[in-house]
């Protein structure tokens, strides 16, 4: 019998195809434009979407960043950037991505 460490062991993660989810979203937040997360969540629901409003705001006012971080949790080398480059970048990036869309946090 072959015995291995615990920490040896990789989780591996179920993603889902969420592109019908996205797809609905973009179509209710364009013809109902004032209409935010909390109320795209309330029509999703409506419509039968077994949906958490989490991944709604996610989804929602966050589109392009499918799992963007994923290589700096999982301890790929990332070329250093020193902290206040980083701040300004993320910030640069909030603000781009919350004036394309128009959300409010």
């Amino acid at each position: 019998m072959l015995r291995a460490e615990r920490s040896s062991y990789h989780y591996v993660g179920k993603s889902t195809d969420q592109a019908d989810l996205k797809q609905r979203i973009k179509e209710i937040a364009e013809t109902r434009v004032r209409y935010g997360y909390r109320r795209i969540h309330v029509l999703l629901q409506r419509e039968g979407w077994a949906i958490n409003g989490k991944r709604v705001y996610r989804l929602h006012c966050y589109p392009t960043l499918d799992h963007a971080g994923h290589a700096l949790r999982i301890g790929h080398a990332v070329p250093a950037a020193s902290k206040s480059r980083r701040r300004a970048l993320d910030r640069a990036k909030a603000e781009a991505l919350t004036a394309s869309i128009g959300c409010i946090n």
